[in-house]
């Protein structure tokens, strides 16, 4: 929307001081949909490169790095019934992993485990409430990802559309809904990155409390 609805509003503003409202409707609404096909291409790479970045900072996304020894975030017993959990439907013995002293070897099983479980998942009604989680975790990740992208849209979009209200008798409405546009664009570019980890926690406490529910009830 950052992207997208900034560019379709400047362009109606165009179209519609040289050619009139049904032109700033056919081409503010035509843009609209071409960009947003492309965007959500664009934004999906984008955040797949900003969550190897997050990951680095994190140590990890909250599902594997919760299951580590030294993670200091929740109760060894906890993690200890996440393990069973993680192994049983796995069909890899985290356990055995921790006692190798591997760190590496480690990070390499919970990976693949946790990869494994996520299959497994898919289908089950238990985790329909995950796949929301899945969602939105996706979401915020790419728009995250394209969060430097959209500041400078927004900027431009705003700055060309305060020169056109002055000098070519643009409308203020959509002036001021740039502007608006704008201002969230910064609030977003501060706050992206502690809301994707938001939803990677939120997306981590279903996750094992659906596994943990589906294998003990099986």
């Amino acid at each position: 929307m950052l992207i997208v609805l900034p560019v379709a509003i400047l362009v109606a503003q165009i179209a519609l001081v040289n050619n009139g409202l049904l032109a700033m409707i056919g081409w503010g609404a035509g843009l609209e949909i071409v960009l947003a096909i492309l965007v959500s291409k664009i934004g999906h790479a984008y955040g797949a490169r900003l969550q190897v970045k997050l990951e680095r900072e994190w140590g990890g996304l909250p599902t594997h790095a919760w299951l580590r020894p030294n993670d200091p975030t929740h109760s060894e017993k906890q993690k200890l019934l996440w393990r069973k959990s993680v192994s049983e439907a796995s069909g890899l013995d985290i356990a055995e992993a921790i006692n190798t002293g591997d760190s590496a070897e480690f990070d390499k099983m919970i990976a693949d485990a946790i990869m494994v479980c996520r299959h497994k998942m898919r289908n089950e009604p238990k985790a329909e409430l995950l796949n929301k989680h899945n969602i939105a975790f996706g979401f915020a990740r790419n728009l995250a990802g394209m969060k430097l992208v959209a500041l400078i849209v927004c900027f431009s979009c705003s700055a060309a559309s305060i020169y056109g209200s002055i000098w070519h008798n643009f409308a203020m409405t959509g002036t001021a809904i740039l502007l608006l546009l704008f201002v969230i664009a910064v609030v977003y570019y501060c706050l992206a990155d502690n809301y994707v980890k938001h939803c990677a926690i939120r997306y981590a406490e279903y996750f094992f409390a659906a596994l943990t529910d589906m294998m003990t009830t099986k």
